[in-house]
């Protein structure tokens, strides 16, 4: 038997195929069903944000569902005393979006993007000078108090909205995503990796 060939039977490498394309269909039609996911939530976040802010007192009636894409709970009594200083962002942050093209340049994603808790680490990196951590933003607060955002404690200095869906799904779960980003902030804890 030296040197003789074992072939396959024919219908094992067709069957070895087949599987092997349905395994990439199904990872596909994964993949597509939860990029609709999160589409959708983005769309539902769309849809809520505009009723509040066209209606005014919306946030009060979606309260719920303000407090769990901001806060994560449906426990909105706890954060009610929010709602006017969330308003105001809404409305600053609308007319900032048709005013200011680097703004809207920033805020803009494709709404199948995966939601996010850190930069892609394949585009940025943390800069050599910064001297806290990996998972802290130390003492800078630059981005929060640049969009003067209500959700920044300052008396805490964090994030009230840190990990919440909104956080993961838009734009500060992902920051930065590119060095014209960290360079509207001002930002000293990240660099774009060359």
């Amino acid at each position: 038997m030296n040197g003789a060939r074992i072939i396959a039977h024919p219908d094992e490498n067709d069957s070895c195929c087949f599987h092997h394309s349905l395994r990439h269909v199904e990872l596909g039609i994964t993949m597509t069903l939860t990029k609709i996911k999160w589409s959708l939530y983005r769309m539902l976040f769309f849809t809520v944000f505009s009723f509040c802010v066209l209606t005014g007192v919306g946030i009060y009636i979606a309260a719920p569902v303000v407090t769990h894409c901001y806060f994560s709970t449906f426990r909105f009594w706890k954060f009610v005393g929010y709602f006017p200083s969330m308003m105001r962002f809404a409305y600053r942050h609308v007319f900032m979006l048709i005013r200011d093209r680097d703004y809207r340049h920033y805020m803009s994603m494709s709404l199948m993007e995966r939601p996010m808790t850190g930069p892609d680490r394949t585009k940025v990196r943390i800069s050599d000078r910064w001297e806290w951590g990996e998972e802290t933003c130390g003492n800078c607060n630059k981005c929060c108090t640049k969009l003067r955002c209500p959700l920044y404690d300052r008396v805490r200095n964090c994030c009230l909205s840190h990990n919440s869906p909104y956080w993961r799904y838009f734009n500060c779960g992902r920051y930065p995503i590119n060095q014209a980003q960290i360079d509207y902030y001002q930002c000293p804890k990240w660099e774009v990796i060359v």
